[in-house]
């Protein structure tokens, strides 16, 4: 897929080649349309905001769900999506009630998804998803 690849500070660019793994239990794949580029981005790219590196800017995305991992069954290929900064575990007690902007999963930085892998590789390298 193509991303935006933040490899160290000040220096992006734009690659063709980051391999993104099929979707898991409960996920789905996307297949992004727009994104949008923030301050928070721009804060990355300076250093003045830490992130794992490699990193894939652009975190205000919307797009097509292209996959669906195991056990989805509110959307389908086709249905388009918004993406959200970090996503919810779905099963804390705060997710349960609907609460899922104050999931304790999504208090992490750290460029992975709650079970600590990114699904990204370029050249058999992670690469993280900055803000995440």
């Amino acid at each position: 897929m193509r991303a935006a690849l933040m490899e160290a500070v000040d220096r992006l660019q734009v690659v063709d080649d980051v391999e993104l793994s099929d979707p898991r239990v409960g996920e789905v794949r996307v297949r992004i349309e727009h994104c949008g580029v923030c301050h928070s981005d721009l804060h990355f790219l300076d250093g003045s905001l830490p992130t794992a590196l490699p990193a894939i800017l652009g975190h205000e995305a919307a797009g097509v769900v292209e996959a669906l991992g195991p056990g989805v069954t509110d959307l389908a290929e086709g249905d388009r999506v918004i993406l959200t900064l970090r996503p919810p575990c779905g099963r804390c007690y705060w997710c349960v009630r609907g609460e899922l902007s104050i999931c304790p999963a999504n208090a992490s930085l750290a460029g992975t998804l709650a079970d600590g892998d990114t699904r990204l590789r370029q050249g058999g390298r992670t690469v993280y998803r900055a803000g995440t």
